[in-house]
């Protein structure tokens, strides 16, 4: 079998050439990199080279990321050009040496983004039209950068959902509750946002009990951990709060399951008190 040496397929071009398989996929596996060359170029790519080509793609994608971040300024002022009267908050770390009038070449100049609060003007008026009711959740976002998502979501008369606000901050702590909780009850109005009911999920507690009542208690300590009950007394002393039932159900379930257990959970949830 001959073998030839082709010019153009060096690291640089074909981590470009894999640089959208590796953005849907970080995890993909070196020998898939590998397989795709003959079946795309005809020619055989080595072991090292697809892993230096998965390396250079995924460096092209974070500085991509990162150019993104240069410019978060730029799409504050976008939104505000766009949509008058909308709220955004940018929050940046600096240096300690940063805001200094003869900056030193030889010290750490740097702004790093932080968090970013965004509330469109739009959804700040039909909020209130809508029922006195704010689900609050937030994710991971599965960047390279990582971070993570906060979101303020509302249901209008036709029990439609209707997005309120969004932050994305470092982590999902106390402060970054607080801080994104700030902004929402200054957007919406201290009187009106104190009369909603607040709703949280709680997928992610695990199932250690033998009683629903003792598994209730347990979901209220955990919040209290993450910091949304205590961010919520913090800014809106004694507003309502209330658990998504089919979270708590789905987490109900793994050690309670049966119809009947399920009617009877779903009967509680719906009865007053």
């Amino acid at each position: 079998m001959q073998t030839h040496r082709v010019g153009i397929l060096h690291t640089k071009w074909l981590g470009a050439q894999f640089k959208k398989k590796v953005e849907s996929n970080p995890r993909v596996k070196i020998r898939e990199l590998q397989a795709k060359a003959p079946k795309k170029w005809n020619v055989i790519v080595t072991k090292s080279m697809a892993a230096k080509s998965k390396q250079e793609a995924l460096s092209q994608i974070q500085g991509a990321f990162r150019d993104q971040y240069r410019r978060i300024n730029d799409y504050c002022a976008e939104i505000l050009r766009a949509n008058p009267s909308s709220s955004v908050s940018l929050k940046v770390i600096r240096s300690p040496d940063f805001a200094q009038e003869v900056q030193n070449p030889e010290l750490m100049n740097y702004c790093v983004f932080q968090r970013l609060y965004v509330c469109f003007n739009a959804c700040k008026k039909s909020f209130q039209h809508c029922r006195p009711f704010i689900s609050l959740d937030g994710c991971f976002l599965k960047t390279p950068l990582g971070g993570q998502l906060l979101t303020a979501i509302g249901r209008d008369p036709n029990d439609q959902i209707l997005p309120i606000a969004y932050a994305v901050v470092e982590a999902e702590t106390k402060d970054s509750w607080v801080w994104f909780l700030r902004y929402l009850a200054d957007d919406l109005g201290a009187e009106k946002i104190g009369k909603c009911t607040f709703m949280s999920d709680q997928q992610k507690v695990n199932i250690n009990l033998k009683l629903f009542s003792k598994f209730v208690t347990y979901a209220e300590h955990y919040t209290n951990k993450l910091g949304l009950l205590p961010a919520l007394d913090e800014v809106i002393p004694g507003v309502d709060n209330r658990f998504c039932v089919r979270h708590l159900y789905n987490n109900f379930r793994k050690k309670f399951s049966g119809l009947e257990l399920k009617n009877q959970m779903w009967r509680c949830a719906k009865s007053t008190h």
